[in-house]
């Protein structure tokens, strides 16, 4: 009740929530319990471990993406300039359905559309959803990895 009533007063009186906004920032900026009670050392010592964080994320994502571009190679000349095609290389069909829209909060919203992804099956039955399709961008090979 108290959250509504101080929505509609800030909605309505709008220089209300900039004056309780700016007293509030005032106030927190004045107040010596929200000051940096930190020492030189103890904030030069937490911004080199920050630092020290940053580089190694850094490498990670650099041997990361190294890794990466070296474990794909195209099989017939060998390049790394590969593009993908297609994530869905075992997509049957996809099937579209409308619907009625019956929900009361969409009131203009006539018609929902569903698609649904039909995947094949393998020899065993099994719906397997690791094939790609990838293209060569040197020698123009394309190819489904398994």
């Amino acid at each position: 009740m108290i959250v509504g009533v101080l929505n509609m007063i800030f909605f309505h009186i709008w220089h209300l929530g900039i004056f309780v906004w700016l007293f509030t920032w005032l106030l927190v900026g004045t107040l010596t319990a929200f000051k940096d009670n930190r020492t030189e050392e103890q904030k030069q010592h937490d911004e080199r471990q920050r630092a020290a964080r940053v580089e190694q994320e850094r490498t990670i994502l650099h041997n990361m993406n190294n890794n990466s571009k070296k474990s794909l190679v195209c099989p017939v000349c060998g390049s790394a300039n590969i593009q993908l095609i297609s994530d869905q290389a075992n997509v049957k069909k996809i099937k579209q359905t409308t619907s009625l829209n019956l929900n009361p909060l969409h009131p203009l919203t006539v018609f929902k559309h569903h698609e649904k992804i039909i995947k094949k099956h393998n020899v065993l039955g099994i719906k397997d959803n690791k094939n790609r399709e990838y293209h060569c961008q040197q020698c123009g090979h394309v190819w489904k990895s398994k």
